[in-house]
């Protein structure tokens, strides 16, 4: 075969004889191209809502005061009454100046609190500080998490999706869509609100996870 019939990108080493020889050339290596510096377009940051910390193990007391609105359900189931609770709940310092309330006027709607064993209508209300701060209800010092003006979770049902998140080594999306269907069972999530509620739990979950404080003793 002739030299010019080979038709290969690599070159070949050839013999005086026209042989092709058994060893490689030496070639040079192909200095790589410079990289290109170019500027990325800095990544507009995420509006960030401002919470109050929590630590990672709820003391006794705000374990109590979560299992207070299970109870509360059942008082109300007992006594066939509508599932709502009348006090409005309100974040009483501001954060940002960690002024009081007192009795600054609220602006207050209806949200849904959830529950492991079912929901239950509450009243949330947000204001505005002397320095024109506005507070907006997170329910760090009631045991509960706002993930939303409307939506609002009992701190032990977060805390459960996150244990088995731990426990499965696992995500959250999965672990999320395991206890919605709990919830879907027992009735706490009503028809046509099941496509979203495991991705509010998800966000909700996310978003509680950041607010904790990890002491030293969680990795003893």
């Amino acid at each position: 075969m002739a030299r010019a019939d080979l038709k290969r990108e690599d070159a070949l080493a050839f013999e005086p004889s026209g042989i092709l020889s058994k060893y490689e050339p030496a070639t040079e290596p192909t200095p790589a191209a410079p990289l290109s510096k170019q500027k990325l377009p800095a990544a507009a940051p995420a509006p960030r809502l401002k919470r109050r910390a929590r630590n990672m193990f709820p003391c006794a007391a705000e374990v109590a005061m979560c299992d207070s609105y299970s109870a509360a359900l059942d008082a109300l189931r007992d006594n066939k009454v509508d599932r709502v609770l009348a006090p409005v709940h309100a974040g009483e310092p501001c954060l940002e100046c960690g002024q009081e309330r007192n009795c600054k006027k609220l602006t207050a709607w209806a949200a849904l609190l959830y529950t492991i064993p079912r929901r239950l209508q509450i009243h949330v209300g947000m204001w505005t500080c002397g320095n024109g701060h506005i507070v907006r209800y997170d329910g760090a010092e009631d045991g509960l998490f706002s993930t939303s003006p409307e939506t609002v979770y009992v701190r032990v049902f977060l805390d459960a999706v996150l244990g088995i998140c731990v426990i499965g080594r696992s995500t959250i999306a999965p672990e999320s869509e395991y206890l919605t269907s709990l919830l879907r069972n027992t009735g706490a999530y009503k028809e046509g609100e099941y496509g979203q509620a495991r991705q509010l739990l998800s966000d909700a979950c996310g978003q509680f996870s950041e607010t904790l404080v990890i002491p030293d003793a969680a990795f003893t």
